[in-house]
């Protein structure tokens, strides 16, 4: 099976070109897995909101080459309409436009993305307000699937 953590990685990369958030240089906006908060305020290494891309719901299925693995987008901050916007740059960076006339409402399909192949972006849900963390910030989430392969 192919190497997921890498694979998560590699998509968050892409995701936070498409949608222009920062991903190289604190303070980060995008992490990949989990993010860092263990900084001290004054020193904080995440912008307000952020997002994670993380894996949902259990192992990734399919066998080599092919890969099938259910995504989650975790945005989290104190103003909910900001976690709501990004939740939703990052959704639509995972949408493509096929042609002039397409309306861009479509998951994306065949990507090349740093080492990996994106065949298909299926189940993407809406991003939607779940509740507060401890630290009382808005939370707000999206899953979707998506099937890859080594490049």
């Amino acid at each position: 099976m192919a190497d997921t953590p890498d694979f998560i990685k590699s998509l968050t990369d892409w995701i936070g070109t498409t949608a222009v958030l920062e991903r190289t240089t604190a303070p980060f906006a995008l992490f990949a897995h989990a993010a860092e908060e263990s900084q001290p305020p004054a020193a904080k290494n995440y912008t307000d909101p952020y997002t994670v891309i993380r894996g949902f719901g259990g192992d990734p299925a399919g066998s080599d080459p092919t890969c099938d693995r259910s995504l989650q987008s975790y945005t989290v901050g104190n103003n909910v309409a900001a976690c709501m916007a990004q939740a939703q740059k990052v959704h639509d960076a995972l949408l493509m436009q096929r042609s002039p006339d397409d309306d861009g409402n479509t998951p994306a399909r065949n990507v090349a993305i740093t080492g990996w192949f994106i065949l298909a972006i299926g189940n993407l849900r809406q991003p939607g307000l779940i509740g507060r963390d401890p630290k009382q910030r808005a939370e707000v989430v999206f899953n979707f699937e998506v099937v890859y392969r080594a490049a």
